[in-house]
């Protein structure tokens, strides 16, 4: 298992014999460290025949060397000194492998101090990359107390499954074709309706953290440019609806051009064609729990379905709740900050539309950011929620540029909120 890893690792990463032997060393120390805490604490980890719990450390292992470099805009792996080298690899090993550890094993992932746990809550749900907490949020996902406040992010681990035309299938545009994902591992929410519904009510329990803010953030994709193949924005969406069941996509009858196997570091962006992957059907997901019917998992569970059956049943199907983040504030403020990646080209912040939003998965994680916010009937007694919404990230947009915007939001939003 560990060759494997080290060999997957080398031959995508490593383009140097120095680098290759730091990264091997590394591997080599996460391995023989981490793994028989993890055969210790679930009979189907490593060395005991199944491969498939194992899969998802070695992949995202891999895949947070790729994140985590460039975390600065002047830094770039090849051209670390053997110093900085050391104190990357370090930093890496404490920060990313307890928490997949912990994760994989089943515990919280989020252990703050007791005096951080006394501080008013900020949630941040991500899913597919940039937006998820080996990326942007990566500096959340154990629970850090800022400014007064304890801040905690939430996203699965995802595997890059292969390419999806921006346009047509078959027939994609110039730098047309966008990473596809699976639906993520791990406990926190997969990139699928009834996990995602489960994990906000039940599993994380946002009414019980009665959280003062909440924003959801999910990879965009309707605003890439046909010409460049690239996507820079970042947008505020105003709204998220409760469309009816039927309304969600499901994937059925979508297609992704494969991968011969998974890759690591994953591509950033677009890809300019299918390469050897053969063309694949979407698994397609199950619908969203018909909200008030017996498996409904929100607070509305039973009260019966409304026409549509959308996921809330006390509002009527395609209606909108609004978001109320400083949007004006974070999209000046970000833009004002200049984020660029290595050629220059900036991060574009602005409102976003009912299209870019789409009908999908993060969709409906936007509406039920929104419908906690707005929604009397599903918060605690004495609420204390008074930001909340969603925010669409470009493609295009790296990590690091991603964790720099992050803060500027949040920075802002904290601002609104002033001390607690």
């Amino acid at each position: 298992m560990k060759r494997r890893l080290v060999d997957n690792v080398i031959k995508l990463i490593g383009r140097m014999d120095a680098w290759s032997w730091v990264l091997e060393m590394f591997t080599g120390i996460i391995m023989k460290r981490y793994s028989g805490d993890f055969r210790g604490s679930a009979e189907v980890m490593i060395g005991r025949g199944a491969s498939a719990q194992a899969e998802p450390f070695r992949l995202e292992i891999s895949r947070a060397k790729a994140q985590k470099w460039p975390r600065e805009k002047a830094i770039r792996p090849e051209k670390l000194t053997g110093s900085q080298m050391h104190s990357e690899m370090t930093s890496l090993e404490a920060q990313v492998a307890p928490r997949l550890a912990e994760d994989l094993a089943g515990s919280s992932g989020v252990n703050p101090s007791s005096s951080a746990s006394n501080c008013p809550s900020i949630l941040l749900f991500g899913y597919w990359p940039p937006t998820d907490c080996l990326g942007m949020l990566s500096d959340y996902s154990s629970g850090t107390p800022y400014r007064g406040y304890l801040v905690q992010s939430f996203s699965s681990y995802f595997d890059m499954l292969g390419w999806q035309a921006v346009g047509s299938v078959g027939n994609p545009p110039p730098g047309g074709l966008v990473p596809w994902w699976s639906v993520g591992c791990g406990k926190f929410p997969l990139f699928d309706y009834r996990s995602t519904a489960d994990f906000f009510w039940i599993g994380l329990n946002v009414p019980g953290i009665n959280p003062v803010a909440i924003m959801s953030f999910s990879r965009g994709g309707a605003r890439v440019n046909p010409v460049t193949g690239t996507d820079f924005h970042w947008s505020i969406e105003t709204s998220a609806y409760n469309y009816a069941n039927t309304d969600w996509q499901t994937g059925a009858g979508m297609q992704y051009y494969c991968l011969p196997a998974s890759t690591y570091p994953p591509p950033q962006g677009v890809g300019i064609g299918p390469g050897t992957g053969k063309l694949e059907s979407v698994t397609p997901l199950d619908r969203p729990y018909i909200g008030g019917s017996s498996d409904d998992p929100s607070p509305y569970n039973g009260i019966g379905p409304s026409g549509g059956n959308p996921p809330n049943p006390r509002q009527c199907a395609g209606d909108a709740y609004d978001s109320n983040l400083p949007g004006k504030t974070i999209i000046n403020a970000i833009n004002a900050q200049n984020i660029v990646n290595a050629e220059g080209i900036p991060i574009t912040a602005d409102t976003g539309d009912k299209d870019e939003l789409g009908y999908y998965v993060s969709a409906y994680m936007a509406y039920l950011v929104c419908w906690y916010g707005r929604d009397a009937g599903v918060k605690p007694h004495s609420p204390l929620i008074r930001f909340y919404g969603h925010t669409n990230v470009g493609m295009n947009i790296e990590p690091y540029m991603g964790r720099e915007a992050l803060q500027v939001q949040l920075d802002a939003v904290i601002d609104a909120l002033g001390s607690p």
